[in-house]
């Protein structure tokens, strides 16, 4: 009798396991159908924004702001125009493209590249500068080609700033005199910057919004010397059909926008038409 009732003990002890389980199951299923559905309206949209190094500070500045307004995540990538232009070529994720040159845009569109309009956010300056010290007693850019000066740095001759610098250079026949023996070519301009605060060279060629307190102005280079130094956004491929992308375009070349590139030393206010592309 004793055994008896253990057994049938035993059958309805497997019995409720058996039903939880299947509840269990039943259960788990039943919210991979609901939780989708409920969580299909919150899911983040995120933007990949590729910008210049020398404006990527305020770039990210403005994206945390544009990250409030609504359910948008912006990831930002900076470095030099044309490493970023290759990553783009190469497949990586890219909504807006913010170069610090023009020819640039111009190469993706060679490589089959689809663009939206240009929006022109900032422009910029070139000054050449030294540490704040002035060691050497630099005066004027005549004075880099004093023995004194041992290394200038210069962005990479595929560099934007390294560019510029180069056209200023060609302009008053310095560059024969300092290519070989002096010009300590940089991945960008945020490299310069930092060789420059460490000491580790003379002097060096920067964008005007990167001349800092640490810094003492040995000439500001005249902007007739070189092309202009134009900042333009574009969507990349098939971004601008996107809502959300349009609206941070817009936000980054908005009012908000032109007063925080106003005080970290860009210049705004420049009419796009007409404007040379700084080839």
């Amino acid at each position: 009798m004793q055994a008896a009732c253990r057994t049938s003990k035993k059958i309805i002890s497997r019995q409720r396991n058996l039903l939880c389980a299947v509840g269990l199951v039943l259960w788990s299923s039943l919210l991979l159908f609901i939780l989708p559905g409920c969580g299909a309206g919150r899911d983040t949209l995120e933007i990949h924004v590729l910008a210049a190094s020398s404006l990527s500070p305020q770039i990210r500045q403005l994206a945390a702001e544009f990250e409030e307004t609504g359910n948008v995540r912006v990831v930002v990538v900076s470095g030099a125009s044309n490493a970023l232009a290759q990553q783009i070529i190469a497949g990586s994720p890219a909504d807006i493209f913010i170069p610090a040159h023009d020819q640039w845009l111009d190469s993706l569109a060679d490589q089959g590249q689809r663009l939206g309009g240009k929006h022109l956010l900032a422009g910029n300056r070139l000054a050449l500068v030294t540490r704040k010290s002035n060691p050497l007693g630099l005066d004027s850019a005549e004075d880099l080609t004093s023995p004194r000066v041992t290394r200038v740095a210069i962005g990479g001759s595929n560099v934007p700033v390294g560019q510029y610098a180069r056209q200023f250079l060609d302009s008053v026949d310095f560059t024969g005199s300092l290519a070989v023996r002096k010009i300590i070519p940089a991945p960008n301009a945020a490299t310069i910057v930092t060789w420059l605060g460490r000491g580790e060279v003379d002097a060096a060629f920067v964008y005007a919004s990167d001349v800092s307190d640490e810094f003492h102005v040995v000439a500001e280079i005249p902007a007739s010397s070189h092309a202009p130094i134009l900042y333009s956004a574009v969507c990349v491929g098939s971004a601008d059909s996107r809502d959300e992308v349009a609206a941070l375009l817009d936000y980054l070349s908005g009012d908000r926008a032109q007063e925080l590139f106003r005080s970290s030393g860009f210049t705004t206010g420049m009419p796009v038409a007409g404007s040379k592309s700084g080839n």
